[in-house]
């Protein structure tokens, strides 16, 4: 059974979905988080309808489950019984909400509302001081103080050097304290994490180590395809989009209508496109030369599979001297246009989804695991709006707000 906690209906939901629950948006949910040399809170704006925080969603089904007899959910809402660093469960959202006023050191969320922001440490203090450079640099003064940054000395013995470089703020790499400066580019706490586990236990360490600098790889597009498909894009996201949501919002959408493919001046010129030309984009993965797999057998993607996207992706043309002779940028995009009634949904997520030229096989990143989702050789030529998208301010208008009565959902 596949459950799918959103914020709204998406291409996932009609495609794979067996429950659908819907959950607030990020900015309806409460948090505490500390930023620098200030704590901030994230206050809940109002919560409408039936969505609720997805906190008290699995909180709901582990109470069902405690009602029903399991004695793991029933041990879930006891203090005694989760330990000092899981909190229990909540049985409203005002207990939630007051627990996280605690995360604040306040008693509940009122008295955060009205602590917060603070200033933790004054700015001159912070960033004046040697506070700074402990928290953030692992610098420390030249009296070499317990907490100076270790590092490996004659002989291999573990000495102190003051000035030493020892990593991100809140390092766990504890297994690389004899050589600070090895994991400055990375999360060393990521990585950390990603080799031994946050768990207290003993976990065996990685059979290989990892590179301890970053290093270049070619492409495997760009050593295979790169006289056909010559151009190399990147992708990334508008920031007023948080991350794959909001693209059904009209006065959102009405800004930024569809992804726009940047390309230098010289390139759109060989390729006959100008800046507003709607654009088609195809990698080796939509014309069958390097077919997608299934990653857990390896088995290849079948002829109907691949002409889900054998037509490429669509998008508008951005000509800016912004972008580098070669390459291209793309927006990651969706559209739910798609899913209104009597259309075909999954061209939801297969005509302007940047995400189908993108690779799920090799070469895999050693420390993450990730697999390329940049780097990407494509081709492209002018085309045609494709048939069904909005694009024009009025398009939108079945997704303007219309008021209703209070349906006694949400935050009550």
């Amino acid at each position: 059974m596949i459950v799918h906690a959103y914020m709204y209906p998406t291409s996932f939901t009609t495609e794979a979905a067996d429950i659908v629950f819907p959950v607030c948006e990020w900015l309806e949910n409460a948090f505490v988080q500390g930023r620098l040399n200030v704590t901030l809170l994230r206050q809940p704006v109002v919560n409408l309808f039936e969505a609720a925080d997805e906190t008290m969603v699995w909180g709901g089904i582990a109470k069902k489950c405690a009602e029903l007899g399991d004695v793991n959910m029933q041990n879930a809402f006891k203090s005694e019984c989760t330990g000092p660093i899981v909190p229990p469960y909540w049985n409203t959202i005002q207990e939630y909400w007051d627990w996280v006023g605690t995360q604040a050191k306040c008693k509940n969320m009122a008295e955060a509302q009205a602590a917060l922001p603070a200033v933790a440490t004054p700015d001159d203090e912070y960033w004046g001081s040697s506070l700074y450079d402990k928290n953030y640099l692992g610098l420390n003064s030249a009296s070499g103080s317990s907490d100076a940054a270790a590092t490996a000395g004659a002989g291999g013995a573990v000495t102190k050097d003051a000035n030493a470089y020892k990593g991100f703020s809140g390092c766990a790499a504890n297994d690389i304290v004899a050589d600070p400066c090895k994991c400055g580019p990375y999360g060393d706490t990521m990585i950390y994490i990603g080799r031994h586990g946050k768990e207290k236990f003993e976990m065996p360490a990685a059979s290989t180590d990892y590179n301890p600098m970053p290093y270049f790889f070619e492409p495997e597009d760009y050593a295979n395809f790169k006289d056909e498909y010559p151009l190399v894009l990147s992708e990334g996201r508008i920031p007023f989009y948080h991350h794959g949501t909001l693209r059904n919002n009209p006065y959102l959408r009405e800004l930024y209508p569809a992804p726009e493919m940047w390309i230098c001046p010289d390139d759109a010129a060989a390729y006959g496109i100008s800046d507003g030309d709607w654009v088609n984009i195809k990698s080796p993965r939509t014309d069958g030369k390097d077919v997608f797999c299934n990653l857990s057998t390896g088995e290849k993607l079948t002829a109907n599979g691949q002409s889900v996207v054998s037509g490429g992706i669509y998008g508008v043309a951005r000509v800016t001297e912004g972008i580098k002779h070669g390459a291209v940028y793309m927006e990651r995009f969706w559209n739910p246009e798609f899913l209104e009634e009597g259309k075909d949904s999954r061209k939801s997520w297969t005509t302007e989804n940047m995400n189908v030229l993108t690779k799920n096989s090799g070469f895999y990143n050693p420390e993450f695991g990730t697999y390329t989702l940049r780097g990407i050789n494509v081709k492209v030529a002018k085309a045609s709006k494709p048939e069904g998208i909005w694009y024009d301010p009025a398009d939108f208008k079945p997704w303007m707000p219309t008021p209703s009565d209070n349906t006694g959902g949400g935050c009550q």
